[in-house]
């Protein structure tokens, strides 16, 4: 019966490793879409929904997150992939996180985000909200 046990525990082991091995890939599905901006203008407040403490938008560099303040102030952390680089002359410079602030009752357009530094391995843009009572947000894409 020992054996048993140590059979199902190992098989649970590996299940669990088998998740959480897929499960950052699985995060980081897009939960917003980004509509394309027109040269004749977009009305993007209609575009504009809830938004969720962590969003990730799909980015080819010509993305911008549009984002509409509460009641309250609040921070948005566009989340750096890439946190190093080297350059020649400076050595290794660290790249941190972007913060930016959405006043209460305000519209923030932050962007566009440079993929090499701000994609995800599914190729969006990670951006953590400090608070999302009464925010919301979309996603616009440049021409």
């Amino acid at each position: 019966m020992k054996s048993l046990r140590t059979l199902t525990a190992t098989t649970a082991l590996a299940f669990v490793a088998a998740v959480a091995s897929i499960a950052p890939a699985l995060a980081q599905t897009a939960n917003l879409t980004a509509t394309t901006v027109s040269i004749n203008g977009s009305n993007v407040t209609g575009l504009l929904a809830n938004a969720s403490p962590t969003m990730y938008v799909p980015n080819d560099g010509r993305t911008m997150l549009v984002l509409r303040g509460g009641g309250t102030a609040v921070t948005a952390t566009v989340v750096t992939q890439k946190t190093g680089l080297f350059k020649e002359g400076y050595g290794n410079i660290t790249i941190g996180n972007e913060s930016v602030s959405v006043p209460s009752g305000s519209v923030v357009v932050v962007g566009p985000f440079p993929p090499g530094r701000f994609n995800t391995t599914g190729g969006n843009v990670a951006v953590s909200m400090s608070s999302v009572v009464g925010v919301s947000a979309t996603a616009i894409r440049l021409p």
